[in-house]
């Protein structure tokens, strides 16, 4: 359950940032994707890497909220499934096994 809060609090501020893609101008600022700087306080930020991490962010979070959702979604179908069906049968058994398989596979 707390879990599920802490995602909901990431959702809340990934929807009510600016949209994305963000980008990064001169080496110092970052702008979103209407050139509108949001801000220079990558300025501040002595690593190149550390200015592509930023930028970035806007991008990857939304991607792995979205892996997340896609994740339980599949385990809550695998746990509903060795709930209510037939797990003394191997074929079954089997069935879930490779549903379970492809979810974490990413399928």
């Amino acid at each position: 359950m707390k879990n599920n809060l802490k995602l909901e609090e990431i959702r809340k501020r990934v929807n009510a940032a600016t949209d994305g893609p963000w980008k990064i101008i001169d080496g110092r600022f970052i702008a979103s994707r209407d050139g509108m700087f949001l801000g220079d306080l990558v300025s501040r930020v002595h690593k190149a890497r550390d200015c592509d991490f930023i930028a970035n962010v806007r991008e990857d979070v939304p991607w792995l909220i979205s892996e997340i959702d896609r994740l339980n979604s599949g385990i809550d179908s695998v746990l509903y499934d060795l709930r209510n069906e037939d797990i003394t049968n191997p074929h079954v058994v089997e069935q879930i096994t490779e549903n379970l398989v492809a979810v974490l596979n990413g399928k």
